[in-house]
């Protein structure tokens, strides 16, 4: 996401913080509304990680966890973000986000069923 940020223009992360920081009256300078987009991304990957495990184990992990990623994609790009106003729809979006958010999105979940599945069988 970061290698083609000057491709897609704003990643959906710093729209959500300058969103949330709007709201509450706040003016984050750009490294402070950087930095808060970096911290609440990874919090809501480790969320969604830490509810991910709790699913039932079906099929490949890497499968299961891309299914799940692209669940929270449609969720959020198609859903929440854009009737809040953050961002359009992503079928709306401009061209080539989409597809870097779906390319992200597919790598995460194939990472996060495989590592949790390891994780799994250490334990």
């Amino acid at each position: 996401m970061l290698a083609l940020r000057r491709q897609v223009g704003e990643q959906p992360p710093d729209a959500i913080v300058k969103y949330a920081a709007r709201g509450l009256g706040a003016t984050p300078t750009e490294r402070e509304a950087d930095a808060l987009a970096v911290a609440a991304h990874l919090a809501f990957g480790a969320g969604l990680g830490g509810a991910y495990a709790l699913l039932p184990r079906v099929g490949s992990p890497a499968v299961r966890g891309v299914v799940t990623a692209m669940t929270v994609y449609a969720a959020t790009y198609q859903g929440w973000i854009p009737a809040l106003g953050i961002l359009p729809r992503a079928t709306e979006d401009q061209p080539g986000r989409p597809a870097v958010m779906i390319t992200a999105h597919v790598v995460y979940g194939a990472v996060l069923g495989v590592l949790e599945e390891r994780f799994r069988r250490t334990r």
